[in-house]
C-alpha cells in the first residue's frame, strides 16, 4: 500500500529528492510484474488536494475504501489512546488520524506492507493492536532491499510473502 508522500515523488515532477528514484523504481517494477498496488482512499484524496489527478488507470492498482470496515478496524486496532501516546512525540493530533486512517485502509485491504517516508507510521504501528500485526511498515528503498535480497540475506520482514508492497497477484 502506497502512503500519500510516496505517490507524490512517483508523479510529481521531478525536483532531484533522494526520495523519488526509489518510488518510482518501485511503483515501476510493481506494475511491470502486474503486482497489486493498494492506494487508500484517504492517501488518494490528500494526492489529489495537492493538484494530482488520480494515479493512472492500471489493471493493478486498487483504491481500498475507508468504510465500515476499516472504520471498526481504527476504533479498535489504533484508539485514542495510541494517538495520544504518538502525539506526545510532536506529532500534531490531526496528522495523526489521518495516518491511523490510512493504516486502517491498509489492515481492511489486506496490505502486506505500507510503502512510505513518514515517520508516523512505525510509532502508530508499533503500538497498534492486532489487526496490524502483519502488516510491516516500510520506505521504498527497504522495500527495494528486501526485494532483491536472496532469502538468507533478507530482513526480518523476509517472512512476509514475496508480494512486496502489495497482495499476491491474482
Amino acid at each position: 500500500m502506497f502512503d500519500t508522500n510516496v505517490l507524490s515523488f512517483v508523479f510529481d515532477p521531478p525536483t532531484g529528492r533522494a526520495e523519488e528514484a526509489p518510488s518510482r523504481e518501485l511503483w515501476d517494477a510493481l506494475v511491470a510484474n502486474r503486482r497489486d498496488i493498494l492506494i487508500p482512499a484517504p492517501s488518494l484524496a490528500e494526492f489529489m488536494r495537492r493538484g494530482h489527478k488520480a494515479p493512472p488507470a492500471v489493471r493493478n492498482v486498487e483504491i481500498i475504501p475507508f468504510d465500515t470496515p476499516a472504520a471498526l478496524i481504527l476504533a479498535t486496532g489504533l484508539p485514542m489512546s495510541v494517538l495520544k501516546a504518538v502525539n506526545g512525540t510532536g506529532t500534531s493530533m490531526t496528522h495523526l488520524k489521518f495516518d491511523s486512517m490510512i493504516m486502517a485502509c491498509a489492515a481492511r485491504g489486506r496490505a502486506d506492507v505500507l510503502v512510505t517516508f513518514d515517520p508516523d507510521h512505525p510509532k502508530l504501528k508499533a503500538q497498534a493492536g492486532r489487526a496490524f500485526a502483519k502488516l510491516s511498515v516500510m520506505t521504498p528503498p527497504e522495500v527495494l532491499a528486501w526485494v532483491a535480497a536472496p532469502a538468507a540475506a533478507a530482513p526480518a520482514q523476509a517472512a512476509l510473502p514475496a508480494t512486496t508492497a502489495v497482495r499476491p497477484p491474482s
